[in-house]
């Protein structure tokens, strides 16, 4: 073959494989490009379901912003200044419309597209409308389809009710018409770009309504259903007979289901759940049931855990609740001198004579006599013969031959094998000395008659030194070290002796932890931390801090009910008796029911479903159920004499008879008829709550600073009871409401909001006929006894020898002036808050001068007096509408 022939050959075979690899490289990359186009199409699907889905949540809580009954602009709008446009539904959905008996769609269209979620033909038709019972049960349609959840409904006039008097429908893409808040919250729900166009979010529509028993997959209540339902901040219920749509009473005067069951006390002693039983009041069905825990309590004890070791001086003992709750506890630490072991080292030259040899792995324990120090041997590696095996023969009978080490670095090794009848010495013997060796021998002989003998070591370990941890030195008189013993395992050899040696540096340690007398301080629900100071030197085994622990007394009491069913039929005025049976031994728990709006008011519960479809198709739909949150104030005592606010102005006097007693005392003076005088759990002497520090208020150890005779103070803890009240979310405009509510009861009013009076002349009532005297102003009070509530707004001035059975309460100025001398008594209870302005101030009580004027707490003259008082009217809360569920629907 000719050279041209054999390379025109070579390139043809190189031009084909060029060829398919260059198909190959453009088959891969066609792969490359139609793999990225479908992972990038994948990734912007499910990104666009997210914006879908995002859409609907955004127009879900739009809706709840908007339909608030005090700052929504499509409601009633209370608290804006030009009110709300007032189309929010105010009836469950009908065929009529009738007085706001309709579904209400917000719509949301883009420029130039038409949204009417009502219309069958309409491309964002409502698919999940026909899933909800009540349109089907409740507003007589016919011909309605039967649908698998899941599934959209069919887009059929056979789908909605027939009409259009079923719903309403508000524009939302519209420019805001008018001036005033609404207009305003209707504009700023419209996003713009930088050129001020429109850009709608990609929900379309939400569905407004009142939720009705039936609308949702789960039903609310029993038969029959198409009910509206409330909503208490805890659970929801059908609408009680008697209540109208906004889940408010139709009168004063109602039966309906029990709302709520107040703890008045918790009793002691429970170690389990009593029974909750609630009788009378003409109603049935309410049933409860009782949340047990540890109560507030006092410190019962101190324990020292590690007395430490350096203090040259009592150090300070500081205690913190591990939940904020509970203060007043004082702890004295006392500091005596001893010292520390700091070494422990052996009594002689070496630690025994001859060597104390322990088996591998045997490490003694280290004894203190008498005990306090502890301490750890620390052992050497292999340095001693344990013992040897024998095996051989030695010349005669019980012939006898030492045992001699042959090699290693040390020396003491000495032993014996002995030959029996058999002339054969074989067996393990024990050394005499078992030596002490840095590198132990390896080879040995024995002498004649038994040189025939072969020796198998088994090697052992000794003590090198003794260590003694940081806090192990222990407690011991100067100049008496323990002495040292070592335990647990028998050496072969010696008997080891040791020595310890005491510290010569600082010697102190904490040998007591005490609780003066009214040191335990009060409020603490779980076991403080108690943190003892440093002693001045630095940290080591002659300087250690001490630790201890600190204990509350373990006892259970009721401190909640949890309403399981409201029943229905009781009467608002006469609720039903709480009554607690069982619970393991324990007693005192006691309770009260309210009824219908006098308790925790519910609100009406709105069901909002939501449409979003993106420019690209993708359709997300939602749906939420929100209701209407009603504070409910009620007012309460923190003990027998009640501060509100921060930083007290407080005195009180010298005197030895001037008590404040929170113990219960139904007889202490004449009985206000209809008063059950069976004594009430005691409460507090003095209960603070500071609202602005509501967890640890300072102005408990600023009243126990305050003090003149803190034995004189006393209640449900020990001496000095003062107390944090903690008495909830306590605002001055509702005190201030509360003390509206006093004057509306009161059977005699001194002067109006706005014409204070000065120091009227007023009704002192009687035993037989307490009065309620409210003073719009200021009031002084002599030498006289007085029976019933007496409301001062200014400031309260009591001297000479008075007396008062009853309330009183000195709301607003926030100041009392009390000037003893006498003998007579406050019997029932007093509060004091500066409310001036709606915003807490400081409460000022000065008393002074002596006899024996001071507070005993009453239930009939205080409670029972209190419970003339109508309750506040509770009102909608300004905060956001609760959400109280929230879903995803695939329709």
């Amino acid at each position: 073959m000719s050279v041209r022939k054999k390379q025109d050959q070579e390139a043809g075979v190189g031009l084909i494989l060029a060829i398919f690899a260059l198909l190959l490289l453009s088959g891969i990359a066609l792969a490359m490009v139609f793999s990225s186009n479908t992972e990038t199409s994948i990734s912007v699907n499910y990104r666009d379901k997210h914006s879908a889905i995002y859409g609907a949540l955004a127009g879900l809580q739009e809706a709840r912003d908007r339909i608030h009954p005090l700052t929504g602009d499509l409601g009633v709008g209370a608290n804006l200044s030009a009110r709300g446009l007032k189309i929010v539904p105010t009836g469950l959905p009908s065929t009529s419309g009738a007085s706001g008996a309709y579904v209400l769609y917000l719509i949301n269209p883009a420029p130039g597209e038409t949204v009417a979620p009502w219309n069958p033909s309409n491309k964002y038709f409502d698919t999940e409308l026909c899933h909800e019972s009540y349109f089907v049960n409740n507003l007589g349609v016919t011909g309605y389809p039967t649908v698998a959840a899941g599934t959209p409904c069919p887009a059929t006039t056979a789908s909605v009710p027939s009409g259009s008097a079923w719903y309403a429908w508000y524009d939302n893409s519209q420019s805001a018409r008018g001036t005033g808040d609404a207009a305003t919250l209707e504009a700023a729900y419209q996003l713009k770009d930088a050129n001020g166009n429109k850009i709608p979010l990609t929900y379309k529509w939400v569905r407004i309504t009142l939720k009705s028993d039936n609308m949702t997959p789960v039903n609310v209540g029993t038969a029959p259903y198409g009910n509206q339902v409330c909503w208490n901040g805890s659970h929801e219920q059908q609408l009680p007979a008697g209540y109208q749509t906004s889940c408010t009473a139709l009168t004063t005067s109602v039966t309906g289901p029990v709302t709520n069951i107040a703890v008045t006390a918790s009793g002691s002693g429970y170690t389990s759940v009593p029974t909750v039983t609630l009788s009378g009041g003409a109603g049935s069905g309410a049933t409860a049931t009782a949340v047990v825990d540890q109560l507030p309590q006092g410190l019962t004890s101190v324990t020292i855990t590690n007395p430490g070791v350096g203090y040259t001086s009592n150090p300070a003992v500081t205690i913190t609740p591990t939940d904020g709750n509970g203060s007043g506890a004082i702890v004295n630490a006392t500091v005596s001198d001893t010292e520390p072991v700091v070494s422990v080292g052996p009594s002689g030259a070496t630690w025994a004579t001859p060597p104390a040899c322990y088996a591998s792995g045997n490490t003694p324990t280290v004894i203190f006599t008498p005990a306090s120090a502890t301490a750890t041997a620390n052992m050497t590696g292999n340095s001693c013969i344990y013992s040897y095996q024998a095996s051989g023969s030695c010349d005669g009978k019980n012939d006898t031959g030492a045992v001699t080490a042959n090699n290693g670095t040390g020396s003491g090794f000495a032993g014996a094998v002995t030959a029996g009848s058999n002339k054969k010495a074989d067996g393990s013997y024990t050394p005499s000395n078992p030596g002490n060796y840095t590198a132990v021998p390896t080879t040995f002989s024995v002498a004649s008659p038994c040189e025939n003998v072969s020796i198998t070591p088994t090697y052992g370990i000794q003590i090198n030194t003794v260590t003694i941890p940081q806090n192990g030195g222990g407690s011991y008189t100067p100049g008496s070290p323990p002495t040292v013993t070592f335990g647990t395992y028998s050496p072969k050899g010696g008997l080891p002796g040791a020595k310890a040696t005491l510290s010569t540096g600082p010697t102190g340690i904490v040998n007591s932890l005490t609780i003066p007398v009214n040191g335990g301080g009060s409020g603490y629900d779980a076991n403080p931390i108690l943190i003892i100071a440093a002693p001045p030197c630095t940290p080591g085994p002659g300087c250690v801090t001490a630790t201890g622990t600190a204990s509350i007394a373990t006892d259970y009491g009721v401190v909640s009910i949890t309403l399981t069913n409201g029943g229905s039929g009781y009467s608002q005025a006469n609720p039903p008796t709480v009554t607690f049976s069982g619970g393991g031994g324990g007693s005192g728990a006691q309770a009260t029911a309210t009824v219908g709006s006098s308790g925790n008011t519910m609100g009406p519960v709105s069901l909002l479903t939501a449409l979003a479809v993106t420019p690209s198709g993708s359709r997300a739909m939602a749906q939420m159920e929100t209701g209407v949150l009603y504070n409910s104030y009620t007012f309460g005592l923190g003990g027998a004499l009640t501060l509100i606010g921060p930083n007290p102005n407080f005195g009180t006097p010298h005197s030895n008879n001037f008590q404040m007693i929170g113990t219960d005392c139904p007889t202490c003076a004449p009985v206000p008829s209809g008063c059950n005088t069976t004594a009430l759990p005691s409460i507090d002497a003095i209960g603070i709550d500071d609202p602005t520090k509501a967890t640890n208020p300072s102005a408990v150890q600023t009243i126990l600073g305050d003090l003149a005779k803190p034995n004189n103070y006393l209640g449900a803890n020990s001496a000095p009871d003062v107390v944090n009240a903690n008495l909830g979310n306590l605002s001055a405009s509702e005190l201030n409401l509360f003390m509206g509510q006093v004057a509306s009861a009161a059977t005699n009013v001194y002067g109006t909001p706005t014409a204070s009076v000065n120091n009227p002349t007023i009704n002192l009532g009687t035993a037989a006929n307490p009065a309620i005297d409210f003073v719009y102003g200021n009031y002084s009070m002599g030498p006289s006894t007085g029976y019933g509530i007496l409301a001062v707004t200014g400031t309260l001035t009591f001297s000479g020898d008075y007396s008062w059975n009853g309330m009183i309460l000195v709301i607003g100025n926030g100041a009392s002036i009390m000037s003893g001398g006498g003998n007579g008594q406050i019997v029932g209870g007093v509060y004091v808050a500066n409310t001036s302005g709606n915003s807490f101030g400081s409460p000022s009580v000065s008393w002074n001068g002596g006899g024996g004027n001071g507070i005993q707490y009453d239930h009939c003259w205080a409670d029972y007096m209190l419970s003339k008082i109508p309750p506040l009217v509770p009102a909608a809360s300004p905060s956001a509408l609760q959400i109280i569920s929230l879903r995803t629907l695939f329709y």
